[in-house]
């Protein structure tokens, strides 16, 4: 990960908060499997009376959570993987995630029209009009319009994860097992290590305040 500009401080141990792992109610169709459907490591830790320093990007490690972030906060299991750390991570500089998503997540992260805070790794345009020529205030649009321009499959980079009736989402690295799409895969395309370069750079980074 040295490809990335940041400093990160070391570990310290925090006092003063409180987490817990909401408790669920189980369907009564799933009770029988309820020991792999709905076991804390599944579920998200959600903590309290936090005391964060303003403009920062914080990790909790706690004993069991479901890895996710929340803003400038990412909330890890002591035991996680190193490749589920960096996924995480991409999402500080608003990547947004690559497998098929549930309604909640598509409502945050497919929102049209984009901005300069849009997830980078994901660009939309109108269906129906061609997407060289739609003006976008996604910070990657000139390098989206460039790579699709002599594409002669197109439909190949869209993301159907997003895509709608009137909207088309595209990728650039459609083919590829990234690790934005599975948690346990390294692989990070050179388009995307630039990408968070200069969402860093530009100051498109989700901080606490």
């Amino acid at each position: 990960m040295s490809f990335l500009p940041l400093c990160i401080d070391l570990p310290i141990k925090i006092s003063s908060y409180e987490c817990a792992i909401p408790v669920q109610a189980v369907p009564e169709n799933e009770r029988f499997t309820v020991h792999k459907t709905h076991k804390a490591s599944q579920r998200r830790a959600h903590c309290h009376n936090l005391t964060l320093s303003p403009g920062s990007q914080n990790i909790i490690m706690t004993e069991q959570t479901k890895a996710y972030v929340r803003g400038a906060l990412m909330f890890l299991s002591e035991n996680v993987a190193y490749s589920t750390f960096i996924h995480e991570l991409a999402h500080f500089a608003f990547f947004a995630e690559e497998y098929p998503m549930r309604d909640e997540l598509k409502t945050s992260q497919c929102r049209f029209p984009q901005d300069r805070f849009s997830a980078p790794n994901m660009w939309a345009s109108p269906k129906g009009q061609v997407p060289t020529q739609y003006a976008s205030k996604h910070p990657f649009t000139d390098l989206y319009k460039r790579w699709l321009k002599d594409e002669p499959q197109l439909a190949k980079y869209v993301h159907q994860a997003c895509s709608s009736t009137t909207h088309n989402w595209y990728t650039l690295v459609p083919d590829k097992f990234t690790f934005l799409r599975y948690n346990d895969i390294t692989y990070i395309p050179s388009v995307y290590k630039y990408m968070w370069q200069a969402q860093i750079r530009g100051g498109r980074v989700a901080t606490y305040h």
